[in-house]
């Protein structure tokens, strides 16, 4: 171990020398941006599981306005990047965004190369002895000089060691030893490191976090009490006291480089023991399930294979042995208005997931039919599939087989456009069987030129259908018997459609469809804001168009609602409970993180007709509808079941559609039954993951 660098107080167990008190100009957090890279799985090395979950949290604090309040689109999670490359553009990216403090955070893997003797990051294909494969520490830094005429400050936050032999479940190198603290400097800023040169970062197997960064969490999520009364830690102060309390763990002890004051300026807030969230911050737990939803704790995902962003909230900071799963069925949360009965990835086994040669795959949308009953007929006694007797669709295709219990009709996203009939078999035992496929044709019967279905309703008589494409946008009826559309288009608002013409994002555009149960309003929800409404602190405000008509006759506009998702999510689904209430499926996923579901009451009763408003902003509190979250699936159990991509809970996959059947009884007298389908993006490491869950609508 070295001598602290000039002028840093040495610390010991025994008690850490003073720092003083923040003074000067906070930095500013609305004009800065940050970088969170971390690699917890490797090819050639030891995973680092607690590694996610670092860039996870840190995600959450750092864009927390009582912690420092970085905006949550000027926060770049990199997870697991598969090149340098991966590593460097979002450095460059944030270069450009940031004009008061620009903040590069690693964890992973630290290497060293005999022959330069450098420090390399280690990416998921590094391997020990090859340099090429890992980004070298120098490119970092002059990445973050270059910075310097732009970017009035500059932190670096390392976790990773610069020695020792790679063992597991500890962050090590290749045995060679670091030269001196220059490798790290960079003029004008501030570096702030796990270790010394010469010895391992800790990332303890079990442990949600790294060591050093758990530590950080710590005290940015709390504060430091041995500061209470002062509202800001500085870089310094931070470092003191991590030195502190790793040394007392005798854990490594953290180093820092400090050029132009950069440490001795107010940082983020030190949260007092006062503080409702500091207060509230949960002791260290032992076992318990890995879910999301804990109050307080937000993470923004941003964009990945599903197309989304989304909020992810952690709970207990270790994830149990697989046979202490929570089993299902079980409640999902402590409220007890939601039950998860069943889960089922049977679509997406052989032979369950191919259908008379087409494949089982991207559906996005669900709608019961009359089956939902349990006696498989429509409102009007016929084949919830309009088919005729001989089993055969009007093209002589013969596509669909009875099945008696519950139904559900489900629209795939991509080309060819198709209906799957599916049976489910009981809410408490789900056994998905596809049983029959439809086609969607032009009236003509041709192929449409470019459809992305999204939403879908069986109309009241289960003869027709309503399908929403995003693509377009359009929402277009079509005739179960023989899937051709019958009439013209339905009217969308120009609104919401793509520029010149409207204002909407064309790959988050019309993505929800619900109609009530007497077929007299059609609800059509945006994925995403419109240009020009307001994104609040990541929470995203959203159009919901409701029209008026008859079920297989004109529906036409009627009123225009603002709803407004949770920090990051986008609206995925819609359900109809009445004409004023509805339920709203809020979707997010990043990858190598998972993904975030939550389903929420939305009440329109007194909600304002925002028609016409050219933009809703965060001025528009008063607008905004009202909603009450229903349930958080990552609180659910997942009774053992497995996903071959990360996920905070595995229960957890892309779900994109639901539909909400009748009342239960028995043991769940009160609720009703939902239905939700997760769309596996005709990707393997994906599930078609069916979900059935009672849920306790108020009212």
């Amino acid at each position: 171990m070295t001598a602290p660098a000039a002028g840093e107080p040495e610390a010991s167990g025994a008690g850490q020398q003073p720092v003083a008190p923040a003074a000067g100009r906070p930095l500013d957090p609305a004009k800065s941006a940050c970088v969170l890279i971390g690699v917890g799985s490797y090819e050639h090395l030891e995973d680092l599981p607690a590694v996610r979950h670092n860039l996870i949290k840190l995600r959450e604090l750092l864009t927390d306005p009582d912690v420092w309040g970085v905006p949550h689109k000027r926060v770049h999670v990199v997870s697991n990047p598969d090149s340098q490359g991966r590593m460097t553009d979002p450095i460059v990216r944030a270069v450009d965004e940031a004009t008061d403090t620009l903040l590069v955070y690693y964890a992973g893997h630290g290497l060293l190369d005999a022959r330069d003797n450098d420090l390399y990051l280690a990416t998921p294909a590094s391997r020990r002895g090859r340099r090429e494969t890992a980004l070298g520490y120098r490119v970092l830094r002059d990445l973050m000089e270059d910075a310097k005429g732009s970017v009035r400050r500059r932190i670096v936050v390392l976790d990773c060691c610069y020695s020792g032999r790679a063992a597991n479940g500890v962050m090590a190198a290749d045995g060679t030893t670091v030269p001196g603290e220059d490798l790290v400097a960079i003029e004008g800023s501030y570096v702030l490191t796990s270790t010394t040169e010469n010895l391992k970062a800790e990332a303890k197997g079990d442990a949600a976090y790294t060591a050093f960064t758990g530590e950080l969490i710590r005290l940015l999520e709390r504060g430091d009490p041995a500061r209470a009364g002062e509202p800001h830690l500085t870089l310094n102060q931070i470092h003191g006291t991590l030195r502190q309390t790793l040394a007392a763990k005798r854990l490594p002890r953290p180093q820092r480089l400090d050029n132009g004051g950069v440490g001795d300026l107010p940082f983020v807030r030190n949260r007092q023991p006062a503080d409702p969230v500091a207060a509230a911050a949960p002791a260290r737990r032992g076992p318990g399930p890995l879910v999301l939803g804990a109050a307080g704790l937000a993470l923004l995902l941003v964009g990945a294979a599903a197309g989304t962003a989304g909020t992810l909230r952690w709970g207990p900071e270790r994830r149990p042995a697989a046979d202490a799963a929570p089993p299902i069925p079980g409640s999902c949360g402590k409220e007890g208005r939601a039950t998860l009965l069943d889960v089922s990835d049977r679509l997406s086994e052989q032979p369950h997931n191919e259908y008379l040669g087409d494949e089982v795959a991207g559906l996005s949308a669900l709608a019961l039919t009359g089956g939902a009953q349990g006696d498989g007929k429509d409102a009007e006694g016929e084949g919830a599939e309009g088919k005729s007797g001989d089993g055969k669709d009007a093209a002589g295709e013969g596509r669909v087989s009875g099945a008696a219990g519950p139904q559900v009709l489900a629209l795939r996203d991509g080309e060819p456009a198709q209906v799957f009939s599916i049976a489910l078999g009981s809410p408490e035992k789900l056994r998905p069987e596809v049983t029959g496929v439809q086609g969607l044709y032009r009236s003509d019967r041709s192929k449409f030129p470019e459809f992305d279905g999204e939403g879908l309703v069986v109309e009241k008589g289960g003869g027709t259908v309503l399908a929403s494409s995003e693509l377009g946008p359009a929402i277009r009826r079509f005739s179960l018997a023989d899937g051709k559309q019958k009439g013209p288009d339905l009217p969308v608002p120009d609104a919401f459609k793509p520029p010149p013409k409207g204002a909407a994002d064309n790959t988050r555009s019309l993505e929800s469809l619900a109609v009530t149960p007497d077929g007299k309003h059609l609800f059509a929800g945006m994925e995403g804001p419109l240009l020009g409404d307001d994104d609040v602190h990541g929470r995203h405000q959203i159009r919901i168009e409701r029209y008026e008509g008859a079920a297989g006759k004109a529906y036409t506009p009627e009123s225009q609602y603002a709803y407004q998702t949770e920090e990051g999510l986008f609206l995925s689904e819609l359900v109809a409970v009445d004409e004023t209430h509805l339920l709203a499926l809020e979707r997010g996923y990043i990858s190598g993180l998972g993904n975030g579901i939550r389903v929420y009451e939305v009440d329109l009763t007194t909600a304002d007709d925002v028609t016409g408003q050219a933009s809703v902003t965060k001025h528009d509190n008063d607008l905004i509808a009202p909603k009450q979250l229903l349930f958080d699936l990552s609180r659910c159990p997942w009774g053992g079941i497995s996903t071959e991509e990360p996920q905070p809970n595995p229960v957890l996959q892309n779900v994109e559609g639901m539909a909400l059947g009748p009342e239960l009884s028995g043991r769940y007298a009160g609720h009703r039954v939902l239905y939700m389908v997760a769309d596996d993006n005709a990707r393997s490491a994906q599930a078609t993951r069916l979900y059935s869950v009672a849920v306790r609508l108020r009212g």
